[in-house]
């Protein structure tokens, strides 16, 4: 038996209010289908055991919804363990399901790439741009000067000693 918590339940709910506001088209046609929590639990746990004992997870999840995978991440792995997790989801109503306005964070998200995939990634976060808050966290500024949008350096921003202490990293 799964042992849910209050925040999965309360994920759950929404879940179930989501999935209330489309079709069965419209959830096929975007490929949403809910994972069950026990499901959900049971692949991360399995995951995780292909891993060594003490090895640091990264969790990609491309295609977050509510958090199924995530939620399950967050109730196998202890948090120590957890090197990073990130969620991509394209579909607004499950960016958005409070009316508030959606706001995309890359941490330096592309920093790996090769120069063809940050163009490609460049125009898509150009594109979520027009609708979305994108913001880009990087120590790679000139990478992102052509990416149409308005740019703002950090140490121009940051007053007084926050400026000196970090002004010299992100140049």
């Amino acid at each position: 038996m799964t042992v849910i918590n209050n925040t999965e339940q309360k994920r759950l709910v929404l879940q179930s209010q989501l999935d209330g506001t489309k079709t069965s088209d419209d959830r096929n046609r975007m490929g949403q289908f809910a994972t069950p929590t026990a499901l959900a639990r049971e692949i991360l746990r399995y995951g995780v055991e292909l891993l060594g004992k003490n090895e640091p997870v990264s969790f990609l999840d491309p295609a977050i919804g509510t958090g199924s995978f995530y939620s399950a991440l967050c109730a196998t792995v202890p948090a120590k363990r957890i090197k990073s997790a990130i969620g991509y989801e394209i579909d607004p109503c499950y960016l958005s399901e409070a009316g508030v306005p959606v706001t995309v964070i890359l941490d330096d998200a592309l920093v790996n790439s090769d120069d063809e995939r940050r163009e490609r990634m460049k125009a898509i976060l150009y594109q979520a741009a027009q609708r979305y808050q994108v913001l880009v966290l990087t120590c790679h500024g000139k990478e992102y000067r052509n990416a149409g949008r308005k740019f703002i350096r950090f140490d121009e921003v940051a007053g007084g000693a926050m400026s000196e202490k970090i002004g010299n990293r992100i140049r």
